[in-house]
């Protein structure tokens, strides 16, 4: 080693939106210290990926879209016929709405119409029309039941419970009795129809219509297939979005990555490039060997995963941990493909792969009857535990004996099984194709068989199968396809087999030749999937770029590592930060003796399981209660003998909840209990928003309460009825002893990951993340070995040693422990700790980022003082976070340790002196903490918030802004005792309502019967009657006549509500148009800005105009110099104008979001995040801190001499060269 060089360490605090690091000297004194933050890829408030929300917004406007287009066809068709009489429109939309104010009567109740026409009465023309008009909307789903949604699968279920699951009844029958039953019937019910079953409907509607416009029997049989063809009319979901042309022009064509159409340079015309999408590269995604992902629920994937599985098991044999033999696994997966044919029509699967199974399988082949006395002198039953059935005992053992199984949120083991294999057969057996069924020697991995470098079973029919359920969802494509692919299944087979469900949406995140590949050498290895890409040479040195000056670490190798994409996002900041490391402290002059990398805790200790077997044993006894109760309330020994786990569940919530409604409080009968469809288990914060499917968010409540509750959490469900306070002071009872669970179902709207306790699942990705970091570490140094002739030493450290030393600190800077240590340096207004909302403990406050450099710090100490002693502590707290026994001796056992090696002649390194060596370090570089941030210009995104108002026209500058409002709400403008704004009351008011001036005589008619009602109850609004309101539907019942120029009525309709002008004269070049007609718009107020516009007007001030979907074409890379290549001129002049600005002005500078602000006499850095423009203000947010509220600084006053910079990996300020100072 060059004795010249200077040797540095580094420490690593790695999370998944921050990345804490310190840089030390050989004697641990910080040479510098940052924290670099960075948004998750996540949606901060849905959790979802956002490619995920624009994925799921760009269908609902293809289902829109294509919505409009088969309404433009149906209307298009009629006027080419002569049916009826409207004036055309290129405009869909506009051509649409011609034919829908002259024909469509809202005021018919199409329901009632629907079931008179099935019954056979001959409707009117126009009748016929608005019923038709509502199927084009109303289509049902097009694909089997086994690929819908969540939503579908609920209908199913509550039409179940209903009584009303009955497949020979028209949709408009079932429909009908929902609505007697409820009072409506336009709600989730309505996802449980499908196109079919709608197609039988209007056939026999068709049946009995014979109206004079179709005397012509032939023409009648035309228009009846031309509109089922329109209604049937569906793209083939493997083609994809796009076209090759449009009807009225074929020049024109719409092409998209997301479908087959590509366009073709030597035809010069758009083509279709592919049969199907999933044809074309890179649709599916890729795995690391950049080959398409294969189905989540192929038999590959399944056989993989259960390797996997079986790979992270050890087993303790004589107090060493060991991986299982081979032998061991290859027998578990023979007995897993077995099955027995007792006869022709039975069949039965050999091993189930369950954790109590696979356990079970482990205890034969290790013979472990040796461990009988050991157990018997740890006071368990022997004779028991030899029963491998005994369910309870193996799960002592599990506990015990064997590691690795991956566990749910609930605690609860997990292993993969293999389904396909079975299913298919099974299938086969139902379909009398018994010569078909699949061999298992087939499908051993240990015969995957490889050609021209493909891995493949020697039988391809389960790949075949796959292939097709993953590629085509209709029925129909599914039969064609796998009828071609499996020419020997008779047909029956192929039926059964298109209608499988499984999961075959979705990918798993490797193809089926890296699968066959790992998977045949995997049953032989002790590795898992990381471990074996880690060392497997071609992955590294294909992924794992070396620059040959040492410089930086290549991050190629990220974009096809099967991640997440917050996970890949933190890798690239995690290797970008080192490779700034190493470019700052170059070879020549440095070397890096350690890097300590903090390894987050892994869940699957022994003593964690034990933790989850007590749990187990726990609702053992309050199951027990339970029945006792249920006896108590004359349950017969018949219900209780046979009670299953969902009765049994609903029994212990009915219990918990004090026997009454967990939403009204009202009492629940134990007879209930065991009633179908009458009670539901709900959860109370919804799945889709808090992925919690614990005890702690399950509550009971009756089947209409769940359904009125919807996705709305309990605060917000019960607040919107006013009833929210009166249950709390309930739950505050139920819940005494659960304080968890009441902390839990009373989260409001702020649904952040704190509050849902989503730690442990970022836990999980951090761990990930730390770990693959180091892979690319070792790799990185190993080749700088062979060229520089040294290498780094990695090491790991865990967060429980990280925050033992900082609790250490805070315990001895403690005055009331005598105040030895130098308290720790932190922001003025934030403590250091804080207390937890559901443990009542310390914590550590997470507010400032600064934090995490200090972790990293600790975790570099931690890794280099005495390992005998830190592995001991870390021992010790690991003891006591799992046992409560052991927790109450923690600080006596750490006091003994410390202490022991104070005594002796090495210092201990958790000594006041080391304490306060720490301390002093620490906050000697407190003022001079390197914050930065990622700055992240999104390439796709939504240009505005997704509330959309309604407007109307009043000049070519101006706008007036309407707002909804139902008759039956408590807004001023009804209350009879507010007649200053009332109204019906105060003839002013009344200028402000739509109806006023659009249909005078029939806002007077409403006035009337408010007029009439004014007295009768003692409502403030008299719509609020009872007498005047369908409860169930919330609708006022109110006759809105229109009439025609002689004055006659021409139109009935409801009135629940009315548009009134909200503000008037809004200037229209600040808002972004949706549709527009004579007399209404719609527009998006709030619009998302790519960047803010800096101009100064002819006064000299300073003014901003943001660049939104208004006045920009969203693009890359837009500068001062190019900006004119993407701006509206003619908008942009508008905005200009209103502000004052000179028209040829450019600006002066253009700021991006995330942009780094350093205002003048204020040392902390600021982040642009928003703007008010119309006050001339930024919105900036703190760098340091993780929320902080909105504050905005006015640029002509509290921003000048502000500095703009760009600031690097390392948080490093060019003071002499900002990129714009606001003078």
């Amino acid at each position: 080693m060059n004795n010249n060089k200077k040797i540095i360490n580094i420490g690593l605090d790695v999370g998944l939106t921050t990345l804490g690091w310190v840089i030390t000297d050989e004697n641990l004194s910080i040479i510098e210290r940052g924290v670099r933050t960075f948004d998750s890829v996540e949606d901060p408030k849905s959790f979802k990926l956002a490619n995920v929300n624009r994925r799921e917004k760009r269908s609902s406007r293809r289902m829109k879209e294509r919505r409009i287009t088969r309404k433009r066809d149906f209307v298009k068709y009629l006027l080419d016929s002569n049916l009826i009489d409207v004036e055309y429109s290129d405009k869909k939309v506009a051509f649409i709405n011609n034919f829908f104010n002259k024909y469509i009567d809202t005021g018919f109740d199409l329901l009632k119409l629907r079931n008179e026409a099935v019954s056979g009465k001959q409707l009117s023309f126009n009748e016929l029309l608005n019923v038709l008009y509502w199927y084009l909307s109303n289509r049902g789903f097009m694909y089997s039941l086994t690929n819908s949604d969540e939503d579908q699968k609920k209908a199913f279920d509550k039409l179940k419970k209903m009584g009303l699951l009955d497949s020979d009844k028209f949709p408009c029958r079932i429909q009908g009795e929902i609505k007697n039953l409820t009072g409506y019937y336009k709600g989730i019910e309505n996802r449980a129809f499908s196109n079919e079953k709608y197609v039988q409907e209007l056939k026999e509607i068709f049946k009995y219509q014979n109206q004079p416009e179709f005397s012509d029997s032939n023409f009648k049989k035309e228009f009846e297939n031309k509109f089922l063809s329109l209604f049937t009319r569906q793209r083939p979901y493997e083609i994809g979005p796009g076209k090759t042309f449009t009807p009225n022009d074929p020049a024109k064509a719409n092409v998209t990555k997301y479908g087959v159409f590509h366009y073709d340079e030597k035809l010069q015309k758009v083509v279709s490039g592919w049969s199907s999408i999933w044809e074309k590269p890179g649709i599916t995604g890729e795995d690391y060997r950049g080959e398409p992902r294969a189905p989540k629920n192929s038999h590959e994937a399944e056989m993989f995963n259960v390797i996997q599985d079986l790979n992270n098991l050890k087993v303790y044999i004589e107090g060493k941990a060991e991986k299982l033999d081979n032998e061991l696994k290859h027998l578990i997966i023979e007995k897993a493909l077995s099955y027995e044919l007792k006869n022709e029509t039975s069949y039965k699967k050999g091993l189930t792969l369950t954790p109590h199974n696979i356990v079970s399988e482990i205890f034969d082949y290790y013979n472990l009857d040796t461990y009988i006395e050991e157990m018997k002198s740890n006071k368990l039953n022997a004779s028991k535990f030899v029963n491998k059935n005994n369910e309870k005992e193996v799960n002592k053992f599990l506990a015990r004996k064997i590691e690795g199984f991956r566990i749910t949120d609930n605690k609860v083991p997990l292993f993969s099984d293999l389904n396909l294999f079975h299913d298919i057969n099974k299938l086969l057996i139902q379909s009398n194709d018994i010569s078909n069924l699949l061999t298992t020697a087939d499908y051993f991995p240990w015969n995957i068989i490889s050609e021209n470098g493909e891995f493949k079973y020697k039988n391809e029919t389960l790949r075949n199968i796959s292939d097709v359920l993953f590629k085509a969802k209709s029925l129909e494509n599914r039969q064609i396809l796998l009828s071609q692919k499996l020419t020997n299944f008779s047909k029956s087979s192929i039926e059964a087999i298109s209608k499988y469900g499984g999961q075959f949406s979705n990918t798993h995140s490797l193809g089926y030749n890296s699968l066959n590949e790992e998977a045949k050498i995997l049953v032989d290895s002790p590795f898992n999937h990381m471990q074996w890409i880690s060392a497997h040479e071609n992955y590294r040195e294909n992924n794992f770029d070396f620059e040959t000056n040492g410089r930086r670490i290549s991050t190629r190798w990220i974009k096809t590592l099967a991640a997440s994409p917050t996970v890949k996002r933190s890798l690239y900041q995690t290797i970008g930060l080192l490779s700034a490391i190493l470019k700052k402290y170059k070879y020549e002059d440095y070397l890096i003796d350690n890097i300590v990398v903090e390894m987050p805790r892994d869940k699957n200790s022994k003593l964690a399981s034990e933790k989850l077997k007590d749990i187990q044993k726990n609702n053992k006894a309050q199951s027990d209660k339970v029945i006792e109760i249920l006896r108590d309330h004359d349950i017969s020994e018949a219900y209780l003998k046979n009670i299953s786990a969902t009765q049994l569940l609903k029994a212990r919530l009915w219990v918990e909840q004090n026997y009454k409604d967990f939403y009204t409080g009202k009492d629940i009968l134990a007879q209930d209990l065991f009633e179908e469809g009458k009670l539901d288990i709900d959860h109370a914060l919804p799945i889709s928003k808090s992925f919690t499917d614990s005890f702690k968010n399950k509550v009971l409540t009756t089947f209409e309460q769940n359904a009125a509750k919807s996705n709305k959490t309990p605060y917000q469900y019960l607040s919107e009825k006013g009833t929210y306070h009166e249950m709390l002071k309930m739950w505050k009872v139920w819940y005494e002893k659960n304080t968890d669970k009441l902390t839990f179902i009373t989260i409001n709207d702020n649904l952040d990951e704190e509050s849902l306790g989503f730690i442990d699942r970022n836990l999980v990705d951090t761990r990930y993340i730390a770990r693959v970091t180091l892979n690319a570490l070792q790799y990185y140094f190993e080749k700088r070995k062979e060229i520089h002739g040294y290498r780094a030493k990695l090491k790991t450290t865990t967060g429980g040693m990280t925050s033992f030393l900082r609790k250490r600190i805070y315990e001895f800077s403690n005055p009331r422990n005598g105040g030895e240590v130098e308290k720790l340096k932190w922001p003025l207004d934030i403590p250091e700790f804080v207390e937890d909302s559901k443990t009542k403990r310390k914590v550590k406050n997470r507010v400032w980022y600064g934090n995490h450099s200090e972790d990293a710090y600790f975790s570099l100490y931690n890794a280099l003082v005495d390992r005998r002693i830190s592995t001991k502590i870390a021992e010790i707290l690991s003891d006591a976070k799992h046992d409560n026994k052991m927790a109450k001796y923690q600080d006596e056992r750490l006091t003994e340790l410390i202490s022991f090696n104070e005594n002796i002649k090495d210092k201990s390194p958790y000594s006041v002196e080391r304490m306060n060596y720490i301390v002093s370090e620490l906050n000697k570089t407190f003022d001079n903490i390197k914050f930065s941030r990622m700055q992240y210009m999104p390439k796709n995104g939504e240009f505005a918030n997704e509330t959309l108002y309604q407007g109307r026209k009043t000049s070519d500058r101006t706008i007036d802004q309407i707002k909804y409002y139902p008759l039956n709400s408590e807004h001023d403008m009804f209350n009879k005792n507010k007649k200053d704004k009332n109204i019906f009351l105060n003839e002013e008011s009344s200028q402000k309502v739509l109806m006023k001036i659009y249909d005078p005589k029939g806002f007077e008619q409403l006035k009337q019967i408010y007029i009439n009602n004014l007295d009768k109850h003692d409502k403030n609004n008299p719509f609020m009657s009872p007498d005047l309101i369908n409860q169930e539907q919330g609708k006022v019942i109110s006759i809105n006549t229109k009439y025609d120029e002689n004055g006659i009525t021409v139109k009935n309709q409801v009135v629940n509500g009315l548009n009134v002008i909200d503000q008037e004269n809004k200037e229209n070049f600040w808002v972004l148009r949706a549709t527009e007609n004579s007399k209404r718009l719609s527009y998006f107020d709030t619009l998302y800005w790519l960047g803010i516009m800096l101009f100064k007007n002819k006064k000299g001030l300073y003014r901003i105009i943001p660049m939104t979907a208004l006045n920009t074409k969203f693009g890359k890379n837009i500068t001062i110099e190019n900006y004119e290549e993407f701006v509206k001129s003619e908008i942009l002049d508008m905005q200009k104008q209103y502000f004052d600005i000179p028209h040829d002005s450019k600006p002066l500078f253009i700021f991006k979001r995330g942009q780094i602000v350093k205002l003048e006499n204020d040392q902390n850095l600021y982040r642009i995040s928003g703007h008010s423009f119309s006050q001339y203000k930024l919105e900036l947010k703190p760098l340091h801190i993780s929320s902080s509220p909105q504050k905005y600084f006015t640029i002509n006053t509290s921003m000048l001499n502000a500095r703009i910079y760009n600031i690097g990996f390392l948080g490093t300020i060019d003071f002499e060269n900002p990129e714009f100072i606001i003078k």
